[in-house]
């Protein structure tokens, strides 16, 4: 996993991710979940070794992971309402 939780929380410091919560921490771990299949998938058509392991590379891919799962998050916030 590219991008943890809290990841997420610092770019939405003002939401609580949690069992009960809307989003739940559950969602939130499935939006990452989502976006690191996704990278994944295009680094191995790429012809690339996933997971990436290697530390400079996955402090690109975890801040690249985090902003689409905070754009994944974002959406879920704006069709609930």
């Amino acid at each position: 996993m590219y991008a943890e939780l809290s990841d997420i929380q610092a770019r939405f410091p003002h939401l609580t991710f949690d069992a009960t919560s809307a989003p739940s921490q559950a969602n939130v771990e499935r939006y990452i979940d989502a976006i690191d299949g996704i990278i994944n998938g295009i680094l191995d058509g790429g012809g690339f070794s996933v997971p990436v392991v290697d530390p400079m590379h996955v402090t690109y891919l975890r801040a690249g992971a985090a902003a689409g799962a905070a754009s994944l998050l974002f959406d879920s916030l704006h069709d609930s309402n």
